[in-house]
């Protein structure tokens, strides 16, 4: 992986088969930043060497470069074969080794394989439909000579080809006679070249494919029994497969055991004897090449993910954890989320855990700052949320959790959908100690009576090329444009394609089993619009046979991905997923402004610009008439928010937008924005320490960035103390007066009436439910503008206050600020109303 470092070396060894180099080069740059040339300056016995050295690499992730031809003033006159190439993983010296080798696509990391792949050969053959073939060929054929294939069985039986038709300098398609079987294995020869087995990557959509290779088993990875473990590896395109095992998660070497086929495309082995504790991984052999890969359904692993563990879940939680059950939800909307990053919550020197950082700190009662505030779990049980929402906790990459002090991420980066990260782990060496301490923390928040969703990343691994997922089932999981180039709506390369049944039976499954096993509660989705639509239906009927109050959302926004547009699990497409949540970006940006333009105002920035964006929001995300209409169905459907852990926090932005203005001014707007949330339809998010008006330096990325920009600053939680107690009687007023929670888009629609209201402010009125312990008539007005404001209630008589611009509480504590009939709105200050 790339460890912050600011210079990186890349030797390319490349072999052309005329072995004629000049004028050929290296173009490479840092991802995100411009390329330049580097000369292939020697040979060796591989063939041509060039050294890339790259500079001002902070902040890089990977490497890509390209080899080209320059000549006769064409920079680019010829280039080698493939898309552009990338290197993704630098040596402890900050430096890589890679070989090239004509005509052939693949990036070798290996100097053996890559010697092996340096002759004429056929360097791919595929099933591309049930008559026909494609095979590229690395070296030209000299003159206007074409190679004729043969095709056979595995077996040796001949298959009549009808026509060979070049369609590129070194690729053929192939047309069968007879239609070719998805469960034969064939062999190409070119002439004198050596055989090549076809690969069915081209059929992966078929549905002829899928008939006959979607498991439908509920036993992937390693099925723990006392007397044994049974291990089933997924992997249809593979001739043979081996289980290998290991006493230790790192150097020792392997015992292997043969894998045998088994129906739909699996591999399986019985292991007898008690196994928890084990080490283990597949090999597979495919075209030729052994590939050794983690299980990707491993439920746990050794450090930095090196192997896949066997564990006994009854050894692997703490005390109590079979009785404890989740706290109860009556509904969907009476969820208030909060968003945490694990390790933030407790990295601060004034949080006062034992163990920062981990998940066991989180987990830590009775914890202070040093002038007495209540932190960790003590804190946000008592401040009014019920879902706390975790950053991803499944293991990622780019934190080495054998020196987790050296580096920080937030861990959109994933390698593994089944195991803990090791890095949030007291012990990342110990398999169990990262399940048992997450399972701990679980149970330490439900204790509490809050519940516990996860943020979810299915939309990418960390790499194609590096993923298990790839190794084991080549081209399988990933999606592709129709030229074969990776699918990059993620924005980093690798797509996932979840319309392909063993794609989305791993998202299912991974649902499945974090919520029974683990127990939790609800799940965000990142990227949820490059999912299809038919995927995410299938996790909300899954969840429904675990428990149906647990919270499926996430985010929907449309991205380029070569899915069709009504397949995407996409805010346009809310509709078709019912009791799925989507974050309400047009709510966020009226209330903050657009993020993308970090001088633009919204609502509360003394403007009270975009206000009609805010009223999308205000109604729960509906259908509500007066030309405010939204995407949800239901306001289950909606999730609220200003802030979360990407662009900046609310306090940052409003420096920028609000340059001109003092903190008191500022702090105003931030307490305003907080109560449009927390009374507005639908399902509110925070942000971990918005209360306290959370600040990251104006870091609007902070991902990657230390500690010091990332974590809670719980001695600025003790300075504003009053920010918290105000977010604190709105949380409370939520909970208490259900008006504010409305439960169904019909009840939002009889219940919620505008009142006039002068630009710059939100107003309107609200029928009580009737079986609502609070009162029968609710108002509730939002100026946003730096003057006061007033309107008239169409309902005269005594009401009470319960909100005004710095007090706000689920019991009345002062009468209405009425004058001649004239509801009276303090400039940047909310009121909300309650009358019997």
């Amino acid at each position: 992986m790339f460890m912050q470092t600011e210079r990186a070396r890349v030797i390319v060894h490349y072999y052309r088969f005329d072995e004629n180099y000049e004028q050929w080069n290296v173009w490479a740059w840092p991802d995100g930043a411009e390329g330049r040339a580097f000369p292939f300056g020697e040979r060796d016995a591989f063939g041509a060497r060039c050294v890339v050295d790259l500079h001002d690499m902070a902040g890089v992730t990977r490497i890509g470069f390209l080899l080209r031809r320059s000549a006769g003033g064409d920079d680019w006159a010829e280039r080698e074969v493939g898309h552009d190439r990338y290197v993704e993983e630098l040596d402890e010296r900050d430096a890589a080794e890679v070989w090239v080798v004509e005509g052939d696509e693949r990036l070798y990391t290996d100097a053996e394989l890559a010697w092996r792949r340096r002759r004429p050969r056929v360097v791919e053959a595929t099933m591309t439909s049930p008559r026909t073939i494609r095979a590229t060929i690395n070296r030209r054929p000299s003159g206007d000579r074409r190679p004729e294939p043969t095709l056979t069985t595995a077996d040796g039986a001949v298959v009549p080809v009808v026509e060979t038709v070049a369609v590129g300098p070194r690729a053929y398609r192939i047309e069968t006679a007879a239609a070719l079987s998805v469960l034969e294995r064939y062999v190409v020869r070119f002439g004198e070249l050596p055989e090549a087995n076809v690969t069915l990557r081209g059929r992966f959509d078929d549905p002829e494919f899928e008939r006959q290779y979607a498991y439908d088993g509920d036993d992937l990875g390693a099925t723990y029994a006392p007397d044994e473990t049974t291990f089933r590896l997924w992997a249809p395109t593979a001739e043979k497969a081996t289980l290998a095992l290991y006493s230790g998660g790192s150097n020792d070497a392997a015992e292997e055991r043969t894998m045998t086929p088994s129906r739909q495309g699996t591999w399986m082995h019985r292991l007898p004897g008690d196994r928890h504790g084990l080490f283990y991984t597949y090999k597979v052999l495919i075209d030729g090449e052994w590939r050794e890969a983690v299980d990707p359904y491993a439920r746990s692993l050794s450090a930095n993910g090196r192997r896949g563990a066997v564990i006994d879940p009854a050894r692997a939680a703490p005390d109590g954890w079979a009785a404890h059950v989740r706290p109860p939800l009556s509904a969907a909307t009476d969820a208030v989320l909060y968003e945490l990053h694990v390790r933030d919550a407790t990295m601060h020197p004034d949080s006062g855990a034992s163990r920062p950082g981990t998940f066991l700190g989180l987990a830590e009662e009775g914890t202070r700052t040093q002038d007495g505030l209540p932190t960790g779990v003590d804190y946000l049980s008592e401040l009014g949320v019920t879902h706390i929402q975790l950053l991803p906790v499944n293991d990622f990459v780019s934190v080495d959790e054998t020196d987790r002090e050296r580096l920080y991420n937030w861990g959109y980066d994933p390698a593994f959908w089944f195991s803990p990260e090791g890095s949030y782990a007291t012990d990342p060496q110990d398999p169990a100690a990262r399940v048992r301490e997450l399972k701990t923390l679980i149970q330490a928040l439900h204790g509490r009576g809050l519940r516990v969703t996860l943020d979810v990343v299915f939309n990418h691994a960390f790499s194609a090329a590096r993923s298990a997922l790839e190794k084991l089932v080549p081209g399988y999981y990933f999606r592709t444009e129709a030229g074969g180039r990776a699918a990059n709506g993620t924005g980093v390369g690798n797509d996932t394609a979840s319309e392909r049944a063993m794609m989305r039976k791993l998202i299912v499954d991974a649902i499945s089993y974090w919520a029974r096993e683990y127990r939790v509660d609800g799940f965000r989705f990142d990227l949820m619009g490059i999912h299809d639509v038919e995927t995410i239906r299938l996790v909300r009927e899954r969840l429904d046979d675990v428990d149906e109050t647990i919270l499926l959302y996430g985010e929907g926004w449309v991205l380029d991905t070569p899915l069709p547009e009504e397949r995407k699990a996409a805010l346009p497409n809310a509709r078709l997923l019912p009791r799925v949540g989507f974050f309400h970006d047009r709510f966020r940006d009226g209330v903050r402004g657009g993020v993308f333009d970090a001088a633009e105002r919204g609502f509360v920035g003394g403007e009270g610009a975009r206000a009609h964006d805010v009223w999308t929001g205000v109604v729960g995300g509906i259908d509500y008439g007066r030309g405010i209409s939204g995407h949800a169905a239901e306001p289950e459907q909606t999730i609220n928010y200003v802030e979360v852990h990407d662009n900046h926090t609310l306090w940052d932005r409003l420096a920028l937008s609000n340059g001109g203005d003092d903190d008191a001014t500022r702090a105003a707007m931030q307490r305003l924005a907080a109560a449009l949330l927390l009374t507005s339809q639908g399902i509110p998010l925070l942000h971990a320490g918005q209360e306290w008006l959370r600040t990251k330096r104006g870091e609007h990325n902070s991902y990657r960035s230390p500690d010091e920009v990332n974590r809670l600053d719980w001695k600025r939680a003790t300075c504003h103390r009053e920010h918290i107690g105000y977010v604190r009687g709105l949380l409370a007023l939520r909970r208490s007066h259900g008006a504010f929670r409305l439960p169904t888009a019909e009840a939002i629609r009889s219940a919620l009436r505008i009142v006039d209201s002068p630009a710059g402010v939100i107003a309107y009125t609200l029928q009580g439910p009737a079986d609502d312990r609070g009162f029968r008539m609710y108002a509730a007005a939002f100026n946003a503008l730096t003057f006061p404001a007033s309107l008239r209630l169409p309902e005269g008589g005594r009401w009470l206050s319960l909100c005004d611009g710095s007090r706000a509480s689920d019991v009345p504590f002062a009468a209405a600020d009425f004058a001649d009939g004239l509801l009276r709105i303090p400039p940047l200050s909310a009121v909300i109303l309650c009358k019997s």
